[in-house]
């Protein structure tokens, strides 16, 4: 055994020197660069901790000087935007007032060493140091920086200004605001008038002792340069935007201790030198990975539209993005310990029930709760919050989530709603709704028999103003109608706009069957006065049409129908009125509708004519015109007069297509007859056609018939709303060559003011006053005035309705030059009117009537 183990001794000898020569020397020169490399490592980890703590101490101090910053600003805005402030320190100065409230209080409550009160010379007018009043001594202890202060907040009503300022006795932080009324007052302060409120807060070493015990700082001291540069240092802002002063301490020497205590421990674990260097590595590896996944997080946060919160688990904030200010205009860092409820409000209504974020994490992660947070400009945001608890090894650490502001999605969508349900101009209910209220009303009706009525409403003289002062002046027009008529019905009834100048009233709840005639009689004597419309005024009146659930039915639709029914009523009935439906205006309605069916009908086949009425030269008995009168041939009625057929048509909308065919026709008439003057009378409706004067244009080119041949007639009624726009057109026409004759005159409003305003070519005297002539003697000197106004004027006049001798003779002897009526020929078809013109005898005008028979043979008649 022994010779055994002699054997294996040179093998083992040579084993340890391969291991002395190959293993320890190149493991002790790993364990020495182990050993630097870990020395090294600690070092850096030490100098990096070192710097972090420094970083982290200087925000302390930084923070410290802003919440004293923020705290001075936000009081002294509180109190300068104060209506009380204002009346006590600007309007009526009371320096009792201002010593209980912003001097010994101020002092007392805040700790303010100091306030004061400037006038707009920046003198002194009230001041406390330190809970005593003297306005001197306050403004004296700021030192001379303090007009550069004020100054800052120069031209600037709504604003405040902040700056540490070296006073008599020491560093003051310092805010000031201008003392203005507060948003909405009615207070107003004069121009020049202004006074400044200013706060301020001695800097000394009791703020720095109450700094170090806050945030763990020893040695802090005020240095108007820093004193010694290995000391960290913070600013105190300026007005001149270097610094007013430093903040120097003595940084925690934690690293360099941390250091002394591991080297100890390096000693013992060299042969762990080579796994510390992996751990270091990876240590690194992590820091890395955890200061990118920071900056990502940073990153997004602060370009994300969307924001993100974090709470402790009794919901307090501990954390706000930078996207909270873009979109609540809020600072992040002043949201921080505030309760989460604060901030987010549950908004009722919502798919998500209305409940906190603890409840709706309780259940889990959630999304889609709508809340509502209050900017900071005071109005309300709506916010779509998602969020989830956080838990670690079982222990809830607290809640995080995003928010995002759908302020604007929901107010489009409200919007959207509005629009469907409303008015876009007026804001008023509109069909849609009215008939919802409506169903509504007829439901509540058939159950326990509440009454209710519709009223429909239209305006009488809307389309005049709106073509004379323009659309603008009319939706101006039509607003204005709106607000008064919401100002003649209760709260519970509805006004609705049906669509142009029409509007509808729901009247609900009626008590007594009086109630509807007095809303309606407010509402007429409301919209009869004058409506201003920014310049313009302008007056209309209103039309009334009613119905009333359950006399006339309890069915809306039906009802609505009623009420349009008697809107007609009181329409055609003469305007400004109310009427209540009654039944026979279904059979009037019906009628109405066939009407229009048949005037239509006639139109496209045939069912219209043209007579012709001579017009006669009074001296000479020639006969020099003729005037072209319509009839309607009605299959069931017979020959219509255009007493009946043009109301209708104007109602209808038929009056452009019955004109343009009128004017055609008796153009091409017109053509057959020699020189004879071809009258046509124009309706107001068709005169203010857009395209009148050129479809008149058209129609003497198509047919050929020479403008100086054309007389049209116009009633001065015309005139009268719009007679800026109607001369012009007046003017074009005269432009063609057409003869313009003023008809019915004496029966219109002003026809002496027109006459002198326009040059017409001939005037019509109406029949009324040539019936009565021979029988008042009144209206004979009438008819000698207008004939003398056309004498004077060289325009002729012309007496419609003459139908006997002895008022022909009248018109001679006046020296009318012109007649026509009865007394020389009824109305004949075109076909009758060159045999007319043919049997034509001048010296029997004047004699008893001579009438011709279809085929144009004559017989007399009394």
């Amino acid at each position: 055994m022994q010779a055994r183990i002699d054997q294996l001794h040179p093998f083992g000898t040579r084993l340890a020197e391969f291991a002395s020569t190959r293993v320890i020397v190149p493991l002790a020169v790993l364990v020495g660069v182990s050993l630097l490399f870990s020395v090294f490592a600690i070092y850096r980890s030490v100098h990096l901790q070192e710097a972090l703590q420094r970083e982290a101490e200087a925000r302390a101090v930084t923070q410290g000087v802003r919440t004293i910053a923020r705290a001075l600003t936000n009081e002294v805005r509180d109190y300068a935007w104060w209506d009380d402030a204002v009346h006590h320190l600007v309007l009526e100065p009371d320096a009792d007032w201002a010593d209980a409230n912003v001097g010994r209080y101020i002092y007392q409550s805040f700790g303010y060493d100091l306030s004061l009160v400037l006038d707009e010379h920046d003198r002194s007018i009230f001041g406390q140091v330190e809970g005593t009043s003297d306005p001197d001594a306050a403004r004296d202890r700021l030192g001379p920086e303090l007009p550069l202060l004020i100054a800052e907040l120069d031209g600037h009503d709504r604003a405040t200004a902040f700056a540490v300022l070296h006073g008599m006795d020491g560093l003051y932080a310092t805010a000031a605001a201008t003392i203005v009324p507060e948003a909405g007052s009615p207070l107003t302060v004069a121009a020049g008038g202004h006074r400044t409120l200013v706060f301020a807060e001695r800097l000394a070493e009791e703020f720095l002792t109450d700094l170090g015990t806050d945030f763990g700082l020893a040695g802090l001291n005020f240095h108007a340069e820093p004193a010694d540069p290995t000391r960290p240092a913070a600013v105190l802002p300026s007005l001149t935007g270097t610094a007013a002063a430093y903040i120097q301490w003595t940084p925690a020497d934690t690293g360099r201790a941390q250091l002394f205590l591991m080297l100890p421990g390096l000693l013992g674990t060299i042969l762990f030198c080579g796994i510390a260097a992996l751990l270091i590595h990876a240590r690194d590896r992590v820091y890395r990975e955890i200061r990118e996944s920071e900056a990502r997080f940073r990153d997004i946060s602060q370009t994300a539209t969307d924001w993100i919160w974090e709470t402790d688990p009794e919901l307090r904030l501990t954390f706000v993005s930078d996207a909270c200010q873009r979109s609540l205009e809020l600072n992040p860092e002043e949201l921080v310990g505030r309760p989460l409820h604060e901030l987010l409000r549950p908004q009722h209504g919502s798919t998500t029930e209305a409940r906190d974020v603890a409840e709706l994490a309780a259940v889990g992660p959630f999304a889609h709760a709508v809340y509502r947070a209050q900017a900071g400009s005071g109005e309300d945001h709506v916010l779509r919050v998602a969020g989830k608890a956080v838990w670690r090894d079982g222990a809830l650490l607290g809640y995080r989530g995003i928010a995002t502001d759908v302020t604007a999605e929901i107010g489009a969508l409200e919007q959207a709603r509005f629009l469907a349900h409303h008015d876009a101009l007026t804001g008023l209910p509109n069909r849609v709704l009215l008939q919802d209220r409506l169903d509504e009303a007829a439901a509540r009706c058939r159950r326990r028999g509440i009454p209710a009525a519709v009223l429909c409403l239209d305006l009488d003289g809307f389309k005049e103003i709106n073509d004379t002062l323009g659309h603008t002046a009319g939706d101006l027009l039509l607003v204005r109608c709106g607000e008064r008529l919401r100002g003649c019905v209760r709260g519970g009834d509805t006004v609705a706009r049906q669509g142009g100048d029409e509007f509808a009233i729901l009247q609900t709840d009626i008590e007594r069957p009086a109630d509807v005639e007095m809303l309606c009689r407010r509402i007429v004597e409301a919209v009869a006065l004058p409506f201003d419309l920014d310049g313009p005024a302008a007056q209309v009146t209103v039309s009334i049409g009613v119905a009333v659930m359950p006399e006339d039915g309890d069915d809306a639709a039906r009802l609505l129908q009623q009420a349009d029914l008697a809107l007609y009523r009181a329409k055609s009935g003469g305007r400004n009125q109310y009427c209540f439906y009654e039944a026979a205006m279904d059979r009037q309605l019906r009628e109405r509708r066939q009407a229009e069916t048949d005037l239509r009908a006639a139109l496209v086949h045939g069912g219209l004519q043209l007579l012709y009425q001579p017009q006669v030269d009074c001296v000479s008995g020639a006969l020099v015109g003729v005037e072209a009168l319509l009839r309607w041939r009605h299959p069931v009625r017979g020959m219509l007069p255009p007493a009946e057929i043009i109301p209708l048509a104007e109602e209808t909308g038929a009056i452009h297509a019955l004109g343009a065919w009128v004017l055609r026709t008796a153009f091409a008439d017109g053509t057959r007859w020699g020189e004879l003057h071809v009258s046509v009378n124009v309706s107001p409706v068709q005169f203010r056609q857009a395209d009148f004067v050129a479809t008149v244009a058209g129609a003497l080119a198509d047919s050929g018939l020479a403008p100086r041949r054309l007389e049209l007639e116009v009633t001065e009624g015309l005139l009268v709303h719009d007679n800026g726009t109607a001369l012009a057109v007046l003017a074009e026409l005269k432009a063609l060559g057409v003869r313009i004759t003023m008809d019915d005159f004496g029966t219109g409003y002003s026809s002496l003011a027109y006459l002198h305003r326009f040059p017409f070519d001939k005037i019509k005297i109406d029949r009324s006053f040539i019936r009565q002539l021979g029988g008042r003697p009144n209206t004979q000197a009438i008819v000698r005035a207008m004939v003398q106004l056309g004498r004077s004027l060289a325009v002729p006049i012309c007496a419609e309705g003459v139908e006997t001798p002895g008022q022909l003779a009248h018109l001679r002897a006046e020296g009318c030059m012109e007649a026509q009526g009865f007394l020389f020929a009824h109305p004949v078809p075109a076909g009758d009117v060159a045999d007319l013109v043919a049997g034509w005898r001048a010296e029997d005008v004047g004699k008893p009537l001579r009438l011709l028979t279809a085929n144009g043979a004559e017989h007399s008649a009394a």
